[in-house]
């Protein structure tokens, strides 16, 4: 049987080859998926080696290049009568519709091998994640073998490949669309909400997201082989029946005769055989399943640690996960979500060993369980007819509750650790104290009698939040805000955050001093030009003393230089953003990249972007007793340039790179002399039994950063559109969980770095953007100077017209026609070169979507067109001979 199996599958193997249909189908998929992977997809406007769209462009392929290959597998035989010849053939149909099937897949996966391009290109232009890749694949060919299945079961049913194809791709397609929230919607009208979830569940789109993002889950598996089993048993059960009743199902007395019958009653017992063990093998693999994350950064599975902090709770916890999965007005795509986070708070509580208690609770049962859910602190998602649903999380211990409101798949990377951070935090006896001093409105903006006033006259009136990274600390810590003027720090803050030291007074400075000295450990954000005062000032005056801030007598007491005047202007790391006309770079914003973070450092190692603006830089001197890390770093193509220059386009023009790396975040350990020998600089304003220290009682951390934009929303996170429609916020870089890991370092709680720098954040396209460095300050020069002309040329015309409208002349109108032809000259100039620098850019993405557009489809197309004229010549030969 085996014998035969692969004979037939040779044999149709060779068919293929020799006919052109399989070669066009090579072509054709190669120049779609190519033209998906850069032209649709974008991957050069995102700038990231990230193939997840790549990946999301498969199942509609899949929906018309898989029925085109599979239409003629049955329907040509049996149009051309040969069907029954073919059957007399020493194997069984089930070996050739296995066969035939195998044939099929082999052909797909050479044509999935052969787009090997665009990972490679990936490859040589960023750091893309393997794994994801690879599982892409894994998923994108057993995707591709379910719509062969059941186009393979279209040709069976028909003798015209036209209705073939068409039935596949009807077929195919409810099967791709069946989870869409409208095809929900109408058949709701028309079937019980459970048949409807049924038939939702199976849809392509809901059981093919995990391979894309590197996960291997079994339930996704089964179902993928089972749909596929399913349809290539009815392909047999079909074939079998057309073997003996050749007229067709709907022929005029096939009810009539006996042998028909028969067939009809025995095709029918077959199909519900298949049908109700395809449904027990999904609904068992949905039951009994695992993941396997084969991801670089293995983001989306239970780490080691997160078992460690679990198995270590202090107190046990009641963890409820409310999902109204009986919702009629819950979507698909989020029940699956909910199927996935249940999983993984299985897998906590396994490793809790019994500190967990978990309670699954579905709100749409019961009006009690809807009423805990928002007693708990789960928000109530609405949707458009007003029905609502649940999907959070909360975690009690007594009378404390932490709560995750809503859980989103935009979050999913970082579901592992909102959930040991709630958990952690229910269990806790007390947390920890965090002090926070800033003059800038970090805690939000209330509004004031002005603002009041004009509220009761009905104007409106802008009320601005909290920082997203304080509210996000005052989820872990006891955030305590300290006025910038304080005299002396609370003696019960384990820990400081200093925002932006902007016009601090010298007793706050010796109240920190006293601090660090007494073992507090302390944070200090300061800046050389704030971005965030700068924005502001325009609507608050008062952020004009706030555009930049030192401590200049601590940092030089603690062997650190560092100066308000200077910037760092770093090409490597340059922001980038790619217009219509022209790419805009601002050396002096910083998107720092996974190799500018030095290793062995917990608070930063495990990141991948850090974005900055306006950034100093520290220079470090050793002073006994203090050890000292970089936490952050500049690329060795950096200049430092003076405050004063704001246009990135001289910085560019002038730019000689300094040749080295400097410190833009440091960490100082070890215990330290005092900054005012002499004693308190108001000593007024201590206690009376205060007592001065003037050295450290016990080793102090302090952490020190040249930015504290990085702190403020418009550089950390963006808000984006979840798949409710609600906007949320989502992180745009790693500068928040940078100083959450700080902060936990500052208050000695146990280390969840790992689990919070394991988010999945940028892969970017690293080499691409080196390119496109090189290519800018070649062209530096030449623009500049042609702006410089252009722009003193418009300035001279200006004044001649001014000049003109005052005391007319002939010698003022002669030399406004000169000067406007030097301006338009010097204008086409700026755009020639402007566009020269954009042609030149471009080029490369133009090289690599020619090579994967047209060099290998052609390829795939000579080698077709050559095999078939190799093949006519030796069957010329052969006829002759």
């Amino acid at each position: 049987m085996i014998r035969r199996f692969f004979a037939l599958t040779l044999k149709e193997l060779s068919l293929a080859v020799a006919s052109p249909s399989a070669w066009v189908f090579l072509v054709i998929f190669l120049v779609l998926s190519s033209f998906c992977a850069f032209v649709a997809s974008g991957i050069f406007a995102s700038g990231q080696a990230d193939l997840a769209l790549f990946f999301d462009w498969m199942p509609w392929l899949f929906l018309l290049i898989v029925p085109a290959l599979a239409m003629p597998m049955w329907s040509e035989e049996r149009r051309l009568g040969v069907f029954e010849l073919t059957i007399s053939f020493p194997a069984s149909l089930r070996e050739m519709v296995f066969g035939k099937f195998i044939a099929g897949t082999v052909l797909l996966t050479i044509a999935l091998l052969l787009t090997f391009p665009v990972p490679v290109t990936a490859v040589v232009l960023g750091e893309p994640d393997i794994g994801a890749i690879l599982c892409g694949y894994a998923g994108a060919l057993l995707l591709g073998c379910a719509y062969l299945a059941m186009a393979s079961f279209c040709s069976a049913v028909s003798k015209s490949q036209t209705a073939s194809f068409l039935l596949s791709v009807f077929l195919c397609g409810f099967f791709l669309f069946a989870g869409w929230p409208r095809v929900t919607e109408l058949l709701a009208l028309w079937l019980p909400q459970n048949i409807v979830d049924a038939i939702s569940s199976c849809s392509f789109l809901s059981n093919y997201q995990a391979f894309q993002k590197g996960l291997i889950d079994t339930s996704e598996l089964v179902y993928a082989v089972s749909v596929t089993i399913f349809f290539l048993a009815l392909t047999w059960f079909t074939l079998e029946f057309a073997a003996t009743v050749p007229n067709g199902l709907f022929s005029a007395g096939i009810l009539r005769n006996r042998a028909s019958r028969r067939a009809l009653g025995k095709f029918c017992l077959h199909f519900l055989w298949i049908l109700v063990v395809s449904i027990s093998l999904i609904v068992t693999g949905h039951i009994w399943k695992t993941r396997v994350d084969i991801s670089s950064d293995q983001a989306y599975s239970i780490s080691p640690i997160s078992k460690q902090v679990a198995a270590k709770l202090e107190s046990p916890v009641l963890v409820r996960f409310y999902a109204s999965r009986s919702s009629k007005v819950m979507l698909p795509v989020l029940k699956k979500y909910a199927d996935r986070v249940e999983w993984l708070l299985k897998e906590f509580a396994a490793a809790a060993n019994g500190k967990i208690i978990l309670e699954i609770v579905d709100p749409a049962e019961n009006p009690i369980y809807d009423e805990a859910a928002t007693l708990d602190g789960c928000t109530a998602m609405t949707d458009p007819s007003g029905e609502q649903f649940f999907l959070g999380i909360s975690a009690s211990n007594g009378a404390k509750t932490h709560v995750i409101p809503y859980l989103t798949p935009r979050h999913e990377a970082q579901l592992e650790y909102d959930i040991i951070r709630i958990v952690q935090n229910a269990a806790r006896k007390q947390r920890p104290k965090l002090g926070i001093m800033s003059p800038l409105p970090v805690f939000g903006k209330r509004p004031d009698l002005t603002s009041q006033f004009q509220q009761m006259q009905n104007e409106v009136v802008t009320i601005d939040p909290p920082w997203y990274v304080i509210t996000e600390l005052m989820k872990d810590y006891q955030v305590i805000q300290i006025p910038m003027d304080a005299p002396e720090s609370p003696d019960d803050i384990e820990a400081v955050i200093v925002i932006h030291p902007s016009g601090m007074q010298p007793r706050t400075q010796f109240a920190l001093d006293q601090f660090v000295l007494r073992g507090g450990n302390l944070a200090v954000f300061a800046d050389p030009r704030s971005f965030y005062a700068i924005l502001k000032s325009k609507k608050d005056y008062s952020m004009l003393d706030h555009f930049v801030s030192d401590l200049p007598g601590l940092f030089q007491n603690w062997g650190v230089s560092y100066r308000t005047n200077l910037l760092i202007a770093d090409m490597d790391s340059a922001y980038r953003n790619k217009l219509p006309d022209r790419i805009v770079t601002n050396p002096l914003v910083s998107n720092l990249q996974k190799n500018r973070f030095p290793k062995g450092s917990s608070e930063s190692s495990y990141l991948n972007t850090v974005s900055l603006y306006f950034s100093g830089y520290f220079h470090l001197e050793n002073k006994p007793n203090v050890k000292s890390r970089i936490l952050l770093e500049t690329s060795p193509n950096t200049q430092i340039v003076s405050a004063d220059v704001s246009s990135p386009e001289l910085i560019m023009r002038r730019f000689k790179s300094g040749g080295k790396a400097l410190p833009l975040a440091v960490c100082l350990e070890g215990t330290f002399d005092t900054a005012y020998p002499d004693g308190a600089p108001d000593p007024t304003a201590l206690k009376d039994n205060a007592k001065i220290l003037k050295k450290s009682l016990k080793t102090s951390r302090i952490y020190l950063f040249s930015d504290s934009d990085m702190l403020f929303n418009d550089v950390c996170v963006q808000k984006v559109m979840d798949v409710t429609g609600q906007q949320i916020w989502a992180r745009a870089n790693d500068n928040v969980t940078l100083i959450l890991n700080v902060a936990e370092q500052l208050t000695n709680q146990p280390s969840l770095a790992e689990i919070r720098s394991r988010i999945p954040m940028s892969r970017p396209l690293t080499r691409f953007n080196e390119i496109k460095a090189k290519a800018e300050l070649r062209y530096r020069d030449k623009i500049l100077k042609a702006e410089r002309a252009f722009i003193s040329s418009t300035r001279r015309l200006e004044a001649m017209k001014r000049a003109m409208r005052k005391t007319p002349s002939e010698e003022l109108m002669s030399g406004i026609r000169t000067e406007t032809n030097k301006n338009q000259e010097a204008r086409r100039e700026l755009n020639m070169l402007r566009h020269t620098l954009r042609s030149e850019l471009e080029q490369l993405e133009t090289k690599i979507k020619i090579i994967n557009l047209v060099v290998v489809p052609g390829i795939i197309a000579l080698l077709g067109i050559i095999y078939a004229i190799v093949r006519h010549s030796l069957m010329t030969r052969r006829s002759k001979s």
